[in-house]
């Protein structure tokens, strides 16, 4: 049955991708304004996280509330992979021809991140699975990271659902302290130097993702056996936890503090019609594409603009690279991500 659409939600997800894109031209130094709002920017790929749990769990979790039939189980994984792969394929290649125009015209390339070893973990999406310390495409490892969970979603829905509201805050209490683990597996004897942000990417990404993909499902979870209470007070949760986590972000180092008012942000938005939250659809919707396209869109721009830009003209750049990526973002997600997502969900729908 088909589920109701969560505008607001969906609509978080386009402004997130945004924001990444945001942070990464500054990290690349063409945007040289050391806002928090910035240099947090990096944290929206924990809320994706959070979010991609509670959206699979949304849709899916049903069919695997019981052992699943071997083709049940395939046929989820197929319509998933239809949905990351061929956009994935696509900017892997694009990275494949900027290396090959470096090697050609500087004498060198496929170096660093991008070496040849490293190719095929990166074109199966494994990377994050294996700890590669590299990214072919810097974004990818998070979406490593998304694969995994889809490969296993159909063991963790059978493992979490259905459980009591005690269990299910148990388990996202331990969740997060597995994050702050994490966080500082290399400072737990050097209490002096624990951390409180996330920065785990492709060496360790997974100990990041996971607990949050988990933290997701357990939402949804929770919400179907409160949704009519959700309806009354979610509105109230979710601008409550959004300044919460915009304070968070502007006056408080500290990671965990953010996740938190994700974690309630996703839990509060579900209870909200969101018709004003309905311009931000089309965002929603080319997300994916804005978020594994952008980094070759940048890395262009690093070579042609100068790192020593004046304010004006480091926001002139960014605005223009925004605008170029939602551009670009819109033709991929036209010709390549929805048609073939399209034609899996057909092709298997029969098999769910």
């Amino acid at each position: 049955m088909q589920k109701p659409f969560l505008p607001v939600l969906h609509a978080l997800r386009g402004i997130a991708a945004l924001w990444v894109v945001v942070f990464h031209i500054w990290h690349t130094g063409l945007l040289p304004i050391d806002s928090p709002l910035i240099i947090k920017a990096y944290l929206w790929v924990d809320f994706f996280f959070l979010l991609s749990g509670f959206i699979i769990a949304y849709h899916y979790q049903e069919l695997f509330t019981k052992p699943a039939h071997k083709q049940q189980t395939l046929a989820f994984v197929a319509i998933r992979a239809a949905r990351i792969f061929p956009m994935h394929l696509f900017v892997l290649v694009l990275w494949i021809g900027i290396e090959l125009l470096q090697l050609y015209y500087q004498g060198k390339g496929f170096d660093k991140d991008r070496q040849w070893v490293t190719l095929l973990p990166n074109a199966l999406l494994i990377q994050s699975w294996l700890f590669h310390d590299s990214s072919w495409n810097p974004p990818s490892w998070s979406i490593s990271c998304e694969w995994f969970f889809y490969v296993t979603f159909p063991i963790l829905a059978l493992a979490l659902a259905k459980r009591s509201l005690r269990f299910s805050l148990m388990v996202i209490a331990l969740m997060i302290g597995t994050l702050f683990l994490a966080a500082n597996y290399f400072q737990l004897l050097r209490p002096d130097k624990l951390e409180l942000t996330l920065g785990l990417t492709s060496n360790g990404g997974l100990f990041r993702a996971v607990p949050e993909f988990v933290i997701g499902i357990l939402l949804y979870n929770i919400i179907t056996r409160h949704s009519a209470w959700l309806k009354q007070y979610g509105k109230w949760i979710f601008w409550i936890a959004s300044f919460g986590t915009l304070s968070s972000v502007l006056y408080y180092n500290n990671d965990f503090l953010i996740v938190a008012g994700f974690i309630l942000m996703v839990f509060g938005g579900t209870g909200i019609e969101g018709k004003g939250f309905r311009s931000f659809n089309f965002a929603g919707d080319i997300s994916y594409s804005v978020y594994i396209l952008h980094s070759v869109i940048i890395a262009i721009a690093a070579h042609v603009f100068a790192p020593s830009l004046s304010a004006i003209e480091a926001l002139a750049v960014t605005g223009g690279l925004l605008l170029l990526t939602l551009g670009c973002s819109a033709a991929t997600y036209r010709f390549i991500e929805k048609p073939c997502h399209l034609w899996a969900k057909r092709r298997f729908r029969e098999q769910l």
